[in-house]
């Protein structure tokens, strides 16, 4: 295997995202370590909105920052939350700021995926708690685009998307399952997205792994890249290959 080098890409870019609340009355909220530490390793920084932050705030902040980020938390899929009525405004603000010729690329991630596409359903969740919830085991992309022709992976070297093909480098996610049904027929989302990656469960089904706008920088990611840097250990069934954690980097660097 050829030897890649992390710094092949000296990106170092500077990703908003918004803290997660840990009390009913939003009064508290935290930013999980790992996108921390993540997003550090891979040579960005980090800054974060709370649930009382105003939205005049968040214009200003946008101002300061290249990218911006939604964890992937299964409480936050609530259209009453601050944190859902954030991260409705700061997608509308990628929009307005698109049109009027500013790239401010969006990424969501894992469970946050299913929020985003609330957002774009116009706040149908519903279909969202009929979602299967299961463990998908570390696997390779199945590539419906050219990686040159994508927001994600435009680029990346063709030798490591090849990786990303033949080798098994997804963590494994206890997530909702979105499937290509999920994403087409209930989520309604082919018409704005274009799916870029899918991965097959061990029993064969298809799920959506990445996905993107199909005019808007806003991409979505089921899996978590950041597990493969922090969350390894005896018992772990997540990949360790120099592949994995390159790309893991790639993707928490890119928001640019």
């Amino acid at each position: 295997m050829q030897l890649i080098h992390v710094l092949n890409y000296p990106i170092f870019p500077t990703i908003l995202t918004i803290s997660i609340p840990i009390s009913e009355d939003d009064s508290k909220s935290r930013v999980e370590n790992n996108y921390v530490r993540w997003l550090q390793a891979s040579g960005a920084d980090i800054i974060s909105v709370h649930p009382w932050t105003s939205n005049e705030e968040i214009d200003y902040l946008l101002t300061k920052v290249n990218g911006i980020l939604f964890q992937g938390n299964p409480d936050t899929i609530n259209i009453e939350s601050a944190y859902y009525k954030i991260a409705k405004y700061l997608f509308t603000k990628v929009i307005e700021l698109y049109d009027s010729g500013v790239k401010m690329p969006l990424i969501s991630i894992g469970d946050d995926v299913s929020l985003l596409s609330a957002i774009i359903s116009e706040d149908d969740i519903s279909i969202i708690s009929e979602l299967e919830y299961k463990i998908i085991e570390p696997s390779n992309l199945n590539l419906y685009k050219e990686p040159e022709n994508t927001i994600l992976f435009s680029e990346f070297e063709k030798e490591d998307m090849k990786a990303l093909e033949e080798e098994h480098i997804l963590p494994n996610n206890l997530k909702r399952f979105v499937s290509i049904k999920n994403f087409i027929s209930d989520f309604h989302l082919s018409e704005k997205f274009d799916v870029i990656a899918t991965s097959k469960t061990e029993d064969g089904k298809e799920y959506v792994s990445i996905a993107e706008g199909k005019k808007y920088p806003i991409i979505m990611v089921t899996f978590h890249p950041e597990y493969v840097v922090f969350e390894t250990g005896k018992e772990s069934t997540i990949p360790e290959t120099l592949h994995a954690i390159y790309t893991s980097r790639f993707i928490g660097c890119h928001l640019k």
